[in-house]
């Protein structure tokens, strides 16, 4: 995994400084306004990055011990906005790709499955380092004969045991160190593998999620998935490590190291509803850290009428309560900050009573922007009023229309 190093590069996002004090060194962004402090270590690292240097030349001066936390605050500021990561694409020898075993669990689905098959086939990837594992869950259609017409192993259930157990008998059996999870209602782009595979070779990295977007885009309905779906993560880094946070990835595009998926124990074949996110959330408590990129995209044939995704919306809804039962340790954390918070409940109340005497309420706002602008302009020395609406932009609220 090693090869694919020498292809990634960290860069200072624009608006993102570093600047060094008579007692400490600080990391500023401007858009969203942000200040961290930072050692004297990881100024010259970010020094280097801000030179041009791989993130295989940084983690050459590191010590072996150094090279994972090194890794993860890098991975974290890039997540946060102020570093961003790039992988350039160019091709390692042939060797250097891992073997991936891709897992689908199946119901009844022969069309979808004879889809997502075809596409699976189309893969740019060394074809013997690609292992394709179909687990039926007791279909009583053609889905079997479909996937039979394919050369891929197939795993029969003689009666339904649930989207878990399939994923868990399917990744028993795997020969690839990396088990790609997919569901067979789902198409996979070409590059797929070739686009998330690599980010394996940051140090310690337990599992890896790519994007999901939509595959139809005909209907409102359609438009509101591909923006809305609880499936699809967003379009820049997600990275964590802490267990108390409770970010996962959907198990429709998820890869995941075969030691980490068994020291973790699998899926809980109990539940028939987030078990993608108990998985990640156990996973992170075993200490492998968890990594969405916006690449390597699969595409979701996702409930495209409106009481099936209302009633597929209620399943996730309902799934919460079991999880949280689970992880007593999670924490949900509340959005807004006290004092934004306030000052938006005040503009609220005011229009809806009519009552502008709460109005006065916002001037906990502008102190706080006041000050924060305060602090921050004696750093940068950049002009305070374009520094004041740069904060006001990062509050929640009509203030962040301000131009």
């Amino acid at each position: 995994m090693d090869a694919f190093l020498k292809n990634f590069t960290f860069q200072m996002c624009a608006g993102t400084t570093l600047k060094k004090t008579a007692g400490s060194h600080i990391l500023l962004s401007d858009k969203p306004v942000r200040l961290v402090k930072i050692s004297p270590g990881l100024y010259n690292i970010l020094q280097r990055i801000r030179c041009g240097e791989s993130l295989l030349d940084l983690i050459k001066s590191c010590s072996p011990a150094q090279i994972k936390s090194v890794t993860n605050v890098l991975l974290s500021f890039s997540a946060q906005g102020f570093l961003s990561l790039h992988y350039d694409g160019r091709p390692v020898e042939r060797q250097a790709y891992p073997a991936v075993t891709v897992v689908i669990p199946v119901k009844n689905r022969p069309e979808e499955m004879k889809d997502c098959l075809h596409s699976l086939f189309a893969l740019d990837y060394p074809r013997d380092k690609v292992e394709i594992i179909v687990v039926d869950d007791g279909s009583v259609d053609t889905t079997r004969d479909v996937v039979r017409s394919f050369p891929v192993q197939l795993i029969g259930f003689s009666e339904s045991r649930g989207p878990a157990a399939c994923r868990n008998i399917g990744a028993g059996k795997a020969k690839g160190e990396i088990i790609a999870f997919l569901d067979s209602d789902c198409t996979v782009q070409a590059n797929w593998l070739q686009d998330i595979v690599p980010y394996f070779a940051l140090a310690g990295i337990g599992a890896v999620g790519g994007f999901v977007d939509s595959y139809y885009n005909r209907s409102g309905l359609d438009k509101y998935e591909a923006a809305r779906s609880p499936l699809n993560m967003g379009k820049r880094i997600l990275f964590e490590t802490q267990a108390k946070n409770t970010f996962y990835v959907p198990s429709c595009n998820l890869l995941v190291r075969k030691d980490c998926f068994i020291r973790t124990g699998g899926f809980q074949e109990d539940l028939q509803v987030g078990e993608d996110v108990d998985f990640c959330w156990r996973m992170r408590k075993h200490g492998y850290p968890l990594l969405y990129v916006p690449a390597g995209a699969v595409f979701h044939k996702h409930r495209n009428l409106l009481l099936p995704m209302l009633k597929r919306r209620l399943d996730y809804g309902t799934s919460e309560a079991s999880l949280y039962f689970r992880h007593a340790e999670k924490e949900k954390e509340f959005p807004v900050p006290v004092c934004e918070g306030l000052s938006f409940l005040a503009l609220l109340i005011s229009v809806i009573l009519l009552q502008p005497v709460y109005l006065a309420m916002n001037g906990l706002l502008f102190y706080d922007l006041y000050r924060k602008t305060r602090k921050i302009s004696k750093l940068q020395k950049k002009n305070s009023r374009c520094l004041f609406l740069s904060t006001a932009r990062s509050r929640p609220g009509l203030l962040s229309t301000l131009p």
